[in-house]
C-alpha cells in the first residue's frame, strides 16, 4: 500500500512575503499613497497587521486605513511631515500563527529625477552609433531613460528609445546627409528630468557620424526652443551691428560739420603788423566770440 498523494489541500504554509512586489514608495508632502502587501500562505490569511517604523519608534497603524482581502492588503498612507518618511511593516496570520518576518516597505521623499550626465558619443560599423550617459539622482523612485532623435529639417521623430536600466542608447538607421537632434532625459512616476540636448549629422554615405552637446539647457518640453534660441542670437547680433554702424555714421557726419564751421573769429587790431599771416602774435588780437 502506498500513502495517499500529497495535494495542495493537505499542505499548510505559514504566511510569507510574496516576491515581485514594490518595496520602495516615493511620496511628496501631503500626498496619500497606496501600499500593497501580498503574502503566500495556506490556508489563506485571515488577518493583517501594519506598523510604521521611524528612527526606532514602532507605531501600530489604524485598521480604518487598511483594506484586506485574502492574501493581499492595501494601506492608505499619508505623508504629513518629514517624520512620516520611514519603513512600513506588514504581517499576516492564519491558523498556523503569525508571520515570522514582516514584509518591509520604504517610504521616501519623491521628486522627478535629475537629468543624465556626462553623455558621450561612439561610432559603430553598420550605420549605427551609440550615446552613453551616467544616470543622475533617481528622485527616490525607479527611473527610466529616454532618447528621442529628431530630424532638424523636417522636425520628424526618427527614433524613440526607452531603456529601463542604464542610459545607453543604440541609434540605428539614420540616413546619410541628415542633421538631427538627440534629446535625452530620465523619468519616473513623479515626472521627467530636464533634457540633455546633443546635435549630430551623418555624411552622405552614412559611414561617418558626428555629434556634440548643445550649449545651455533648452526647455524640456519644446524642441523648437533649440533653433529659436539660435535665431534670436543671430537677430540680436545683427541688430547690434546695425546700431553700431549707425552710431559711427552719425559721429563721422558731425565731425565733418565741425570742421567746416569756424569756432572763432579773429580780427586784427589797428596799428599792428602781420608779417607772417600763418603766425599768431602774442598780443594785438581781439577775439570775438
Amino acid at each position: 500500500m502506498f500513502p495517499p498523494p500529497v495535494t495542495s489541500k493537505t499542505i499548510k504554509i505559514s504566511p510569507t512575503c510574496a516576491g515581485d512586489q514594490t518595496r520602495v514608495y516615493g511620496a511628496a508632502r501631503e500626498e496619500t499613497i497606496t501600499v500593497s502587501c501580498r503574502l503566500e500562505a495556506s490556508p489563506p490569511v485571515v488577518a493583517f497587521s501594519w506598523r510604521f517604523n521611524s528612527s526606532g519608534d514602532v507605531v501600530d497603524l489604524k485598521d480604518e486605513y487598511v483594506a484586506s482581502d485574502g492574501l493581499s492588503s492595501l494601506l492608505q498612507y499619508t505623508v504629513k511631515s518629514e517624520l512620516d518618511y520611514g519603513t512600513l511593516l506588514c504581517w499576516g496570520s492564519n491558523i498556523l500563527g503569525m508571520q515570522q518576518e514582516p514584509c518591509v516597505f520604504r517610504v521616501v521623499p519623491a521628486e522627478p529625477p535629475d537629468a543624465p550626465e556626462n553623455c558621450t558619443f561612439r561610432n559603430h560599423p553598420n550605420e549605427t552609433f551609440s550615446v552613453i550617459c551616467e544616470p543622475g539622482y533617481d528622485g527616490g523612485l525607479k527611473q527610466e531613460f529616454v532618447a528621442e532623435v529628431i530630424d532638424m529639417r523636417t522636425r520628424r521623430l526618427l527614433l524613440n528609445i526607452t531603456e529601463t536600466t542604464t542610459p545607453y542608447f543604440q541609434l540605428v538607421g539614420i540616413a546619410g546627409e541628415t542633421s538631427f537632434v538627440v534629446r535625452i532625459y530620465a523619468k519616473n512616476s513623479k515626472g521627467r528630468s530636464a533634457m540633455k540636448i546633443m546635435r549630430g549629422y551623418t555624411d552622405r554615405d552614412s559611414t561617418e557620424r558626428h555629434i556634440a552637446p548643445v550649449m545651455g539647457q533648452p526647455s524640456a518640453n519644446n524642441f523648437s526652443d533649440v533653433p529659436i534660441a539660435q535665431i534670436l542670437g543671430c537677430v540680436v547680433g545683427v541688430l547690434g551691428s546695425l546700431v553700431l554702424i549707425a552710431l559711427v555714421a552719425v559721429l563721422v557726419v558731425r565731425l565733418k560739420k565741425d570742421k567746416k564751421r569756424p569756432s572763432k573769429t579773429k580780427v586784427a587790431a589797428a596799428g599792428t603788423k602781420n608779417e607772417d599771416p600763418d603766425l599768431i602774435p602774442n598780443r594785438g588780437w581781439c577775439i570775438l566770440a
